[in-house]
């Protein structure tokens, strides 16, 4: 899942009692004056757009942390553009909790560039140095924000699999492990990223050969992206697919068929340029049936013979011998539901 840059800060809280105040329901309430300095904020919405007066100039998804500079009325806060120096505004129902960065904001900047740097990095999987500027990234999110914090939860995250990728599989083990703990203390299942840090983990753990845990967690990825996102959602098509391969490599093929039928008819509906595509699903559905239907082919095959190896002076009399009968089997298409137009 893409990440956008984003600074953080929770280690310094101020009440702001003369500029605003936070409600329950996370809207502002503006009161008096409108400026603040030194103040971020974080975007609770799934997706926020940030506009000037006439163009969207970003959209950032839900965690993100933004400079706030200023309130007008009720219904807008001026905030700087992670990506860029430009400021723009975005709706303060989308927003909550004011968080004073005071004098860190030169650290807090170098953490938003090494999240971008670490992002690009990971797209060319140059992982030495993706492995690099993590380590970085993290050390200076734990010693500014500490382990209780949506930034560095990701710096653990983005490691993670940078280490991954280089084979430095016991040093990615506990980062991932992290991750996902920060990610169930902070967000619980309601948020997107606890199923990512879940789904995660779980490819960590299918790498090293433990398919069952890949599975539990898949399972548990699978339950909050059906909540949040809905059954035809990619992310949860993707991650449907992870859990297909898992079930087959433990041996549970009719969990695995039933996964990729669902994959392949929400990737159906939803029909576009991201992987699994809707080919490669419907080549490992067939693989995988096919692989199925020899199984119950053997299974079938072997329970008549158990019952007809009887004792020899039951199966010979005079010139009787037990025959077998002809076996019906399953067809592979018996294995792949049909999908209605």
């Amino acid at each position: 899942m893409a990440k956008f840059g984003y600074c953080t800060a929770s280690r310094k809280w101020r009440v702001v009692a003369i500029s605003f105040m936070v409600a329950l329901c996370g809207e502002f309430k503006p009161c008096a004056a409108q400026e603040f300095q030194g103040y971020t904020v974080e975007v609770v919405a799934e997706l926020a757009e940030i506009k000037d007066r006439r163009d969207v100039l970003a959209v950032v998804p839900r965690n993100t942390r933004l400079f706030v500079f200023q309130l007008q009325g009720n219904d807008w806060a001026l905030v700087k553009d992670p990506d860029s120096d430009r400021q723009g505004w975005i709706a303060t129902r989308h927003i909550k909790q004011p968080i004073y960065y005071g004098d860190d904001e030169a650290k807090l900047n170098e953490i938003n560039r090494l999240a971008g740097e670490q992002t690009r990095v990971h797209a060319r999987k140059r992982w030495a140095e993706a492995v690099r500027i993590g380590k970085k990234r993290l050390e200076l999110s734990q010693q500014l924000l500490g382990e209780d914090e949506a930034i560095t939860q990701d710096a653990h995250n983005w490691l993670a699999t940078a280490l991954r990728n280089t084979g430095n599989l016991d040093e990615a083990r506990p980062h991932y492990e992290q991750s996902l703990k920060t990610a169930k203390r902070l967000f619980g299942s309601h948020r997107e990223t606890t199923a990512l840090a879940l789904n995660n983990i779980g490819v960590f753990e299918g790498k090293v050969g433990n398919h069952s845990a890949a599975r539990k967690y898949y399972e548990e990825a699978v339950t909050i992206e059906l909540k949040l996102l809905g059954k035809d959602d990619p992310e949860l098509v993707q991650t449907r697919y992870n859990l297909a391969l898992a079930c087959e490599s433990i041996g549970d093929l009719p969990a695995a068929i039933e996964q990729l039928n669902l994959a392949f008819a929400s990737r159906m509906k939803r029909s576009r340029d991201s992987y699994p595509s809707a080919t490669l699903i419907k080549e490992t559905l067939e693989d995988i049936s096919l692989t199925h239907q020899a199984a119950v082919r053997n299974a079938v095959v072997d329970q008549k013979l158990k019952g007809e190896l009887r004792p020899l002076s039951e199966l010979i009399v005079g010139n009787h011998r037990a025959r077998t009968e002809n076996l019906a089997l399953p067809r592979p298409s018996d294995f792949i539901q049909r999908l209605v137009d």
